[in-house]
């Protein structure tokens, strides 16, 4: 055991900040040994016996090393219930006991450890890891790690005997001079497949990996670097040497090693830029900064694993639900896969709990290109081992070394420094992948060559999979397998409830692993369909081919794109430094400033500006980039209404400038995109007609108008007759919003006409029956709420009913209104979000615009306020008195399923509503957004209205000013 010294001293008033790498190491140790000596003393007999039963050689070191291994596999598993084992004993033997603070690792010399070495008794005679103990699950689980880490053991020995010439040409020598193993560094990866985990292998002074899975990955990938990375850049490439065989393999050892110059720095950043490049190509993913290092000025990867990137196939539900979210589906954008799936560029991370007295959770991030913990983090460590005060605890850490960045004199070379380099190396190699396709993609080419690889299929993310391993371990499921068992299941569908893939088809693998220590690993053939008896969206090699082929000049804009702007980082200023407050001047200033950023991101000689938007796309089980100028959802013309906006406002004409500017191709006589889409408010042409008007109000821009006029004239009948869908988001009740909010501005009888068509075609698909009014769904049901449902549909013809006075439509929203109750849940004060099917009781309501009380109280106030009906009437009064949950309770991006959506919406409502309660609920909604917002919703590749950025921007423009800045979910 070790102390941890700190790597960082701290101001006074100020955390300690300690070393990351030793943390890690205190970590994976028991936190009371004692407790364990006996099952320890028993393994290395064991160890020793079946070594020397085998004729194998017992070198010391290597039954020391495989101990170690044990000793962590055993800190894992009974850490949680040790520490609260003992501080149970300790507050019955001292109830007034409180630890004081102790620095990590193990306590001080001469500390008193009685009530320790008393527990440490009393622990022998509770039989902790026995069966017949408090904790029979925890037991058996003991048992399987120990049978299992045997059998590792033994299978390294024996594969290093039978492949000794292997390893020796890896190693640099000849089998006679490699000479006996001499040590073994496990637990270097995850344990999967009965606790396996790669392990660093010495031979006296010489190393060499041992990987216990397939190598194929790392085969296939260091033969694509030497082929086409060299080649596009006219550099050398550094080869990693492997020895695969069926099921495991073994690799050189490669140790980080220091640039010798400023040139050799950009040329390791070209490489990268290569690098992520070939990746992109291949959709080969995880390539955090632990898979990656850099020897000199060769960034090498390390770990393969998903070379090309294997999907699951979407469910039977997924379908349904795709069927009325077009918005997840990216339907009619140019969307590419996005670099930033890959995993070498950073990704945010958010950490479990904030600093002391801060208002956010801190974030960190991972990627190969990133430092990751250069900025300290928090987590849990042991703290005064050995003492009465024995305690877990958060502190601060940072990590010591960066093996994934190059070094120049001693000091590592950050990448936001070299985005240059990086953009040059990827464009070229972006270019070279696309010059050379056809030799790649052909019969015998390089994807050719990789159908019979064997990949890991990442069915979810590891830190998924070990917090409900942790839950786990603790006291009360590990008092049975049963309990046990249950608890993993529930964990596993609560993570899926949200996909729209097969993944709960791999819950009793996931569960199975899970229940023996493991990480769950899957692992399947490039050129296979299936993962077992589940399909996959496509094959793997398939897959890749579909990339690569879709490479092409507009792909690579978008990528250099998300590149920049993820390494420039430009977004940590403004996080860092914008006011947390909800003073009406703090609310202001913070507003600006999100704005400034996206005004920034966008500067460029071009005339016609937009933002490239980056999100995760659930109906392709991918992270997808695209640039769209039209949509109101995530494209330019959402983000340019809240720069307008805030330009208004702030006195700031080069953002109002900026924004008309989005629509300048539109006004200049283009036709829209959007219209191949739908008429909706998400991505069609009412939400480019929307976004247009509201535009035109804070620029005074009569041209916008008069486009906007000219659009819905020519194009809205055809979209009132073909449009798929009726409901707000994509459909005809988008666009009449849209266009009754033109025609409040510039009415006219071909507008009013186009306005007659889409609400005639609204009440001619209308379907009534016992329960209500609602509207067709093409595969799928009929939906309540905002977004998709009949009350959006309602708040749409109740104001198409006032202005032309018409009592079939005010039939038809009295119907809706009907419909929508019948999925009122009394226990949730809410309406059902008919979206999901398995959901904890807890989650079936949401409090957010698109499918939650936000939406459904709004569009019911719209209601009341076109047809003079009473607001505080049926449903209304019980859900304004739910209690905040969801997005009230954490915060979350965008207008739509955000809290900002619900802080537009309620601040709309308490204009209607006098009640404390509501008032101190939209306080509490405010200030969660402007003091709570983490870092990640300042990305300038989230720049979007309904599911970004400029939500949050716009959110508290509106809270600062609420009577001069109009809603923008009341589409009026």
């Amino acid at each position: 055991m070790e102390s941890l010294v700190d790597v960082q001293s701290a101001p006074a008033g100020h955390e300690e900040v300690y070393s990351l790498e030793k943390a890690v190491r205190i970590a994976q140790e028991p936190v009371i040994p004692e407790v364990l000596a006996p099952v320890l003393e028993a393994a290395r007999r064991d160890v020793i016996d079946i070594l020397t039963l085998r004729g194998r050689q017992v070198v010391t070191g290597v039954v020391a090393d495989s101990l170690d291994w044990f000793r962590q596999i055993l800190a894992r598993l009974t850490n949680l219930v040790v520490i609260q084992r003992f501080s149970s004993f300790h507050l019955i033997v001292e109830p007034l006991w409180r630890p004081p603070q102790a620095p990590p690792g193990d306590a001080g010399r001469g500390a008193s450890r009685r009530v320790l070495d008393s527990y440490i008794a009393w622990e022998r005679s509770e039989q902790l890891l026995s069966e017949q103990g408090p904790y029979p699950e925890m037991a058996r689980l003991v048992q399987v790690a120990r049978q299992n880490w045997l059998a590792a053991v033994v299978e390294l020995v024996e594969r290093v005997h039978e492949h000794r010439a292997a390893v020796a040409e890896l190693a640099g020598c000849r089998a006679v001079a490699l000479g006996p193993l001499t040590g073994a560094q496990f637990g270097i990866s995850d344990p999967h497949d009965g606790g396996r985990t790669a392990a660093i292998l010495s031979f006296s002074d010489r190393k060499v990996v041992y990987k216990p899975r397939s190598i194929d990955g790392e085969i296939g990938w260091t033969a694509a670097v030497t082929d086409i990375v060299g080649a596009s850049l006219g550099l050398p490439v550094r080869q990693l040497r492997t020895a695969g065989f069926t099921g495991y393999g073994f690799m050189e050892y490669l140790a980080p090693a220091p640039c010798a110059t400023a040139e050799a720095v950009h040329r390791c950043y070209l490489r990268y830029g290569a690098l992520l490049a070939l990746a992109h190509a291949l959709g080969s993913c995880d390539l955090h900064h632990e898979n990656v290092i850099v020897s000199g000025e060769h960034p090498v990867v390390i770990d393969a694993e998903p070379l090309l990137r294997a999907r699951l196939a979407v469910s039977s539900q997924g379908q349904s639900r795709l069927a009325f979210e077009q918005n997840l589906s990216l339907e009619g954008l140019q969307a590419r896969e996005s670099v930033l799936e890959l995993g070498m560029l950073p990704l945010t991370m958010r950490s479990p709990i904030p600093a002391s007295g801060a208002e956010v959770a801190e974030e960190y991030e991972i990627g190969a290109l990133c430092a990751y913990a250069m900025s300290p983090i928090r987590d849990l460590v042991p703290c005064a081992r050995g003492s009465d005060d024995l305690q877990v605890r958060f502190v601060r850490l940072a990590a010591e070394r960066f093996p994934n960045l190059p070094t120049l004199n001693g000091e590592p070379a950050l990448p936001h420094d070299f985005v240059e380099s990086i953009v040059a190396g990827f464009e070229s190699t972006h270019r070279y992948l696309r010059g050379h396709r056809a030799r790649h993609l052909g019969a015998g080419g390089l994807l050719a060559g990789l159908a019979s690889s064997r990949l890991r299929l990442l069915a979810r993310p590891t830190m998924d999979y070990a917090t409900v391993l942790s839950r786990s371990l603790n006291p009360e499921p590990l008092r049975s397998f049963e309990a046990r068992s249950q608890l993993i299941s529930r964990d596993l569908r609560h993570l899926a409830a949200q996909r729209f893939d097969r993944v709960l088809a791999l819950a009793d693998h996931e569960t199975a692993s899970l229940l023996a220590g493991d990480i769950p690993r899957f692992e399947v053939g490039a050129g296979t369909a299936h993962l077992g008896q589940v399909p996959l969206l496509t094959t793997a090699e398939e897959g890749a081919r579909a990339r690569w082929a879709a490479l092409d000049a507009f792909d690579q804009r978008l990528q250099v794109a998300s590149i920049r702007e993820r390494l420039l980082r430009r977004e940590r200023d403004v996080a860092d430094s914008v006011p947390r407050s909800t003073g009406t001047a703090a609310l202001r200033e913070h507003a600006y400033a999100v704005a400034a950023l996206l005004a920034e991101a966008i500067r460029s000689p071009e005339a016609d500006p937009h933002w490239v938007h980056v999100g995760y796309a659930a109906g392709f089980g991918a992270t997808m980039v695209h640039a769209d100028r039209e949509s109101l959802y995530e494209g330019a013309a959402g983000t340019a209404l809240l720069l307008a906006e805030a330009g208004r406002h702030a006195g700031e004409p080069d953002w109002v400038r900026l924004a008309t500017g989005v629509f300048g191709p539109i006004v200049r006589g283009q036709t829209p995109a959007s219209l191949r889409r739908s008429g909706g408010l998400g991505r069609g042409l009412g939400g480019l007609l929307y976004a247009m008007v509201r535009v035109a109000d804070a620029s005074g821009d009569q041209a916008l108008l008069d486009a906007a006029g000219r659009l819905a004239v020519e194009h809205g009948p055809v979209l009132a007759r073909q449009d798929e869908l009726d409901e707000v988001l994509h459909g005809r009740a988008g666009m009449l919003l849209a266009l009754l909010a033109l025609h409040d501005r510039q009415p006219s009888t071909r507008l009013g006409a186009v306005l007659n068509l889409l609400a005639q075609e609204l009440l001619a698909r209308a379907v009534h029956d016992e329960h209500g009014t609602h509207w067709p769904v093409a595969g799928g049901h009929p939906m309540p709420n905002a977004s998709h449902g009949a009350v959006g549909i309602a708040m749409a013809l109740a104001r198409w009913a006032a202005l032309r006075g018409d009592e079939q439509a005010v039939t038809a929203v009295q119907g809706a209104l009907r419909f929508d109750n019948t999925f009122w849940l009394a226990e949730n004060q809410g309406w059902r979000d008919a979206r999901l099917v398995e959901v904890e009781p807890d989650r079936r309501t949401s409090w957010a615009w698109c499918n939650g009380r936000s939406g459904a109280l709004l569009a019911r106030l719209a209601v009341a306020d076109a047809l003079g009906l009473p607001f505080l009437a049926d449903r209304v009064p019980e859900a304004l008195r739910a209690p905040a949950a969801d997005v009230l309770a954490e915060v979350a991006p965008g207008l739509c399923c955000g809290t900002p959506g619900a802080v537009d919406a309620l601040l709309r409502v308490e204009q209607e509503v006098v009640s404390s309660e509501l008032s101190a609920r939209v306080g509490d909604a405010v200030r969660l957004v402007a003091t709570k917002a983490p870092q990640s919703h300042y990305s300038t590749l989230t720049a979007s209205l309904f599911a970004g950025t400029a939500g949050l921007a716009f959110a508290l423009l509106r809270a600062a000013d609420p009577t001069r800045v109009d809603s923008v979910l009341w589409f009026g």
